[in-house]
């Protein structure tokens, strides 16, 4: 597994993949940019919006945007990331900046990265990212979508609830009628 490191340098966010080379430097996007990003980001994990703009999603998330107001297409860092990372190693730069371009800010990244990265910290983080919105599954995604990608890659243990009335662990067909429902014959 590869090992990344984040740090807060002024205003950027640095990203260090060992072995890689120089830090990898986010510049943080203006209020409005971030929004959007977190919207968009939402709506890819609820299904409400397709993932082939995962790709552009993170581009901008490290290139930002133009003073014009334009998103930066194929920009500098997202040039460096792919010339310099594997795809797994890619990830685990792109998803911790697109993070920090959020509310969540470093508490995004640490989330993530504290998780080991991949698929575990990515949902780890979502579910930050919709709870400090104020958001539930259900409330953002009328299909859960969300919920069922969250199960999908929790680790789940069964669980039942015992049958009101009963003792846990019997079943209904194992209990005891009582004399007055007993049938009179």
């Amino acid at each position: 597994m590869t090992s990344v490191t984040a740090e807060q340098v002024g205003r950027n966010l640095h990203l260090v993949v060992e072995g890689a080379g120089d830090a990898f430097v986010i510049s943080p996007l203006p209020g409005w940019a971030g929004m959007a990003l977190t919207q968009q980001y939402l709506g890819i994990a609820t299904g409400n919006i397709e993932p082939t703009g995962m790709e552009a999603l993170l581009m901008h998330a490290v290139d930002g945007v133009t003073p014009e107001r334009e998103w930066i297409e194929d920009g500098p860092v997202y040039t460096d990331i792919q010339n310099r990372l594997s795809l797994a190693e890619a990830q685990d730069v792109l998803i911790p900046a697109m993070l920090w371009q959020t509310v969540l800010g470093t508490k995004g990244v640490r989330t993530y990265l504290d998780e080991g990265g991949g698929d575990k910290g990515g949902v780890k983080a979502l579910w930050s990212l919709v709870s400090t919105l104020g958001g539930s599954s259900s409330l953002i995604s009328p299909a859960s979508a969300l919920e069922t990608l969250i199960q999908s890659q929790a680790d789940t243990r069964p669980t039942s609830s015992p049958q009101s009335g009963g003792r846990p662990g019997k079943k209904p067909q194992d209990r005891k009628t009582s004399s007055k429902n007993s049938p009179k014959g």
